[in-house]
């Protein structure tokens, strides 16, 4: 049995531990009052936009997305969707990469020009992976699984770096999408406390909204 405070990490490779820390060394982390894009409040921030100013991290960010993309395999999607706008700070350099074709979802449907809520040139039935930086309730996803779903399109996959762990994802799991992530907020907490980056008190924080 797992109790929030005693989680143990499980199966963590060497390269995702550096990482970690190298995600915390560009100071994505804050704590603090924060309400997210979702709404809803939180006691700590992910800042992922800003591992583009970085590009050693940002291209070992890259690569492990793109060894989530080898597990999910190149040939069970035709299409790279990001998120507006932190989900393409990462979609547009796989895309290039993978060599597959790049769209996305706006976060705001557009009042002039074409009114597009899509962006790029999308084939009615491809199936698509989705790319963002963070799962925590999965709105915005499922704002672009309404999208595709209006263009025809099909979605089996969605990838993230973090997942929050807050068991938001019952609607991924009735439309028969699965959750691919890099790491967890549990591995991530874990890490950095044993690296000595955080205290307990703030390790305590970042797992006080995961579900068991």
């Amino acid at each position: 049995m797992f109790y929030f405070r005693r989680i143990q990490i499980l199966s963590i490779d060497q390269d995702k531990i550096k990482l970690i820390e190298s995600l915390y060394t560009s100071n994505i982390l804050k704590f603090g009052n924060f309400k997210l894009s979702s709404g809803k409040n939180s006691p700590y921030y992910l800042n992922l936009r800003i591992i583009q100013s970085y590009p050693n991290v940002f291209q070992a960010v890259v690569k492990s997305y793109l060894d989530m993309i080898n597990k999910i395999g190149l040939d069970n999607f035709d299409v790279i969707c990001g998120i507006a706008s932190a989900g393409l700070v990462f979609s547009s350099p796989l895309s290039f990469l993978t060599h597959k074709s790049h769209v996305y979802v706006r976060k705001y449907e557009k009042t002039y020009g074409l009114k597009n809520s899509l962006e790029g040139y999308f084939k009615p039935k491809s199936n698509v992976l989705v790319v963002d930086d963070i799962f925590t309730t999965g709105s915005s996803i499922q704002k672009t699984l309404d999208v595709i779903d209006k263009n025809s399109g099909i979605i089996n996959n969605v990838l993230v770096l973090i997942n929050r762990m807050e068991n938001t994802d019952n609607f991924l799991i009735q439309n028969n999408i699965k959750l691919n992530y890099v790491f967890s907020i549990v591995d991530f907490a874990n890490i950095l406390y044993d690296k000595s980056l955080i205290t307990n008190t703030q390790k305590e924080i970042l797992l006080s909204q995961f579900y068991l």
